[in-house]
């Protein structure tokens, strides 16, 4: 039976502040101009709008880290960081990495189990390759719920 593909709703449109000017994989690669730096003008965009917002990236990203998470933190069998910065200057307060030799890192190989592992079934192994995992998302949706609520 083929996986059944599911419409979600991103918090962030997936190309707003793509990851490629920061990856260590583009530094490898020797493409970091090829690619830009949206974080900042991203971040005036959202602020501007008077609305809770998120930026997602990866850790080497300049965001202040409210959040750093890995897939190892809610029991998925991968590592895989990503920093965001909130505008509600969250304070994390998760377990750490459980970091163990049978994770799956993230590599331009293997990519459908890998994006099994991250929980996106419904999607092709080349578009897991920039997804937030669903579970990061809940995470930090319940968390502006919370802070929604407390604020009210």
């Amino acid at each position: 039976m083929a996986q059944q593909r599911h419409p979600i709703r991103h918090h962030r449109h997936p190309r707003l502040t793509p990851c490629q000017f920061y990856a260590n994989v583009t530094a490898w690669r020797g493409e970091p101009d090829n690619h830009a730096n949206l974080i900042p003008a991203t971040r005036q965009a959202l602020e501007n709008t008077g609305r809770p917002w998120v930026i997602e990236n990866v850790p080497e990203a300049p965001l202040r880290p409210d959040y750093l998470l890995c897939g190892s933190m809610f029991g998925l069998n991968i590592k895989r960081h990503r920093a965001f910065e909130t505008s509600w200057h969250a304070h994390q307060f998760t377990s750490p990495c459980s970091h163990h030799r049978d994770l799956l890192p993230f590599m331009h190989k293997g990519e459908r189990a890998y994006a099994d592992a991250l929980g996106c079934y419904w999607m092709t192994s080349r578009e897991a390759r920039e997804a937030v995992p669903p579970v990061y998302t809940e995470y930090i949706g319940a968390q502006l719920l919370t802070t929604i609520k407390d604020a009210a």
